[in-house]
């Protein structure tokens, strides 16, 4: 299956529900363009050396950790860390 048709599927069974990133090694213009338009929150270029995609990982993470705005009566933070 096609990531955005995974993408599609998750949203239309739990709109709104999980904030969904992508991730990968692709950056077309448009899936970054569809992604984002298919309700993704984050589109996120995955490098192909590994310590270089634990760093990305890592900076993900923080990011959702001290610098996302969460509203109050969601539980995105626990939804969206990597451990």
């Amino acid at each position: 299956m096609h990531g955005f048709a995974v993408l599609a599927e998750i949203k239309s069974v739990a709109p709104l529900a999980h904030p969904l990133v992508i991730m990968t090694v692709g950056d077309r213009e448009k899936d970054i363009i569809d992604s984002y338009a298919a309700s993704a929150c984050s589109y996120i270029r995955k490098p192909v050396n590994f310590a270089k995609c634990c760093d990305i990982l890592l900076i993900f993470e923080l990011y959702w950790i001290l610098g996302a705005g969460i509203p109050p009566t969601a539980s995105l933070l626990r939804q969206c860390a990597f451990y």
